[in-house]
């Protein structure tokens, strides 16, 4: 044989190893369970259209009854910049949740080997703001002028976010321990919502001890599953199998949006009904 056709030879062997390493490779990793799979590798999770469109639609209706939240109570105050204020808002609002897709998208909060996790960003910044305005006196004063039973009423939105949450979990998205199949409980307080506004403020009632208990409960499940989502986290890794999904749109809006509109209503509340 030719020198030639040796280095030939030699060569192909050398092609088909590798070509065969790749295959047991790849054979290997989708017959390993998702939580022995290297994070490096971890592909992007495919939504379904309903789910996409469903919570969707569940932010931009939260989008919308903050907007309306705040018209009603700006001019209720008779705010000498209403026009501004509520523009840089809605301007506000509309650059961090165009942030968290774009970033998302880029794969930006999908790094796993990270720590701390880059998702937390998504949820310190909301948390972040929510608290600054808890404790800004001239916003006490919005809050006057916003119906004490719209703030729980509002809080049914959650029923429809475990509905995606179980949803993703039916497709093997989504872990069992953030779905109501496992040891999200939060379900109950979108259940109850309506219930207990009614009860507490329907045809001019005023009980408002039932209302702050309510609260603390609604608090307790929020912080609970909020709790479950980071200790399910694969930099984390106590509870199993992990949170992946919650780092790609739509469900980066979750911690970035959807979970801190319903952690402001419970802290809203509070500050109204604790301080009349």
């Amino acid at each position: 044989m030719s020198q030639q056709a040796r280095h030939s030879t030699t060569n192909f062997q050398s092609q088909l190893l590798t070509t065969n390493y790749y295959l047991l490779t790849a054979t290997y990793y989708l017959n390993t369970p998702p939580s022995i799979v290297p994070k490096s590798i971890c592909m992007k999770p495919e939504f379904s259209p309903l789910v996409t469109i469903l919570f969707s639609l569940i932010t931009v209706f939260l989008f919308g009854a903050a907007v309306q939240g705040l018209v009603v109570g700006l001019r209720g105050m008779r705010h000498p910049y209403y026009t501004s204020v509520l523009y840089l808002a809605i301007l506000g609002m509309l650059t961090w949740l165009a942030t968290l897709l774009m970033l998302s998208n880029n794969g930006f909060f999908a790094e796993f080997e990270h720590f701390p996790p880059r998702i937390m960003l998504a949820l310190s910044v909301p948390l972040v703001t929510i608290l600054a305005l808890l404790f800004y006196r001239p916003f006490g004063e919005l809050l006057e002028h916003l119906s004490p039973a719209a703030l729980i009423y509002l809080q049914a939105f959650r029923i429809l976010v475990e509905l995606v949450l179980w949803l993703l979990f039916v497709d093997g998205i989504c872990p069992q321990q953030m779905s109501f199949e496992g040891w999200n409980f939060d379900i109950l307080a979108g259940l109850s919502a309506p219930i207990v506004a009614w009860i507490a403020f329907g045809n001019g009632r005023q009980n408002k001890t039932l209302a702050i208990v309510w609260n603390f409960v609604g608090l307790a499940l929020l912080l609970n599953i909020i709790g479950i989502a980071i200790l399910s986290l694969p930099q984390i890794g106590v509870m199993s199998p992990p949170n992946r999904m919650i780092v790609y749109w739509p469900m980066i809006w979750l911690p970035g949006f959807v979970a801190p509109f319903a952690l402001m209503l419970h802290l809203l509340s509070l500050r109204q009904l604790l301080r009349k």
